[in-house]
């Protein structure tokens, strides 16, 4: 990749798009490339956390078994773990963060069972 000088008179300072140069495409695919395979690593590779979340994802089995079925259904719909942390925040407060916490743990577990 190499650096090319732009004269200063054709940086936009309207908001409008700033118009590049040249982009090289193969280097932009490795980085994408490279932060894939370190985001799938990264996944896989959390042993403890892994076991938290089953942890969680059991308590809410026996405790709350209506929480449990409105995560798998917010989770059919497209949600994410992180975002049902944040919805159970919202609506019940700070003073309830370990139950949010343990839905966003539940969740991740519902996930890793339907990717095995």
């Amino acid at each position: 990749m190499s650096v090319v000088e732009i004269p200063i008179e054709d940086v936009r300072l309207d908001g409008d798009t700033q118009a590049r140069y040249q982009l090289d495409w193969v280097a932009v695919d490795r980085s994408f490339a490279k932060e894939a395979d370190s985001v799938t690593h990264k996944i896989e590779s959390h042993p403890l956390r892994d076991a938290l979340d089953a942890e969680s994802y059991d308590w809410l089995t026996t405790h709350a078994p209506r929480l449990l079925d409105a995560i798998e259904q917010e989770l059919v719909q497209g949600k994410t773990p992180e975002q049902l942390r944040r919805i159970v925040q919202d609506n019940i407060g700070a003073e309830r963060v370990g139950l949010a916490l343990r839905i966003e743990q539940a969740a991740r577990a519902i996930l890793a069972q339907a990717q095995r």
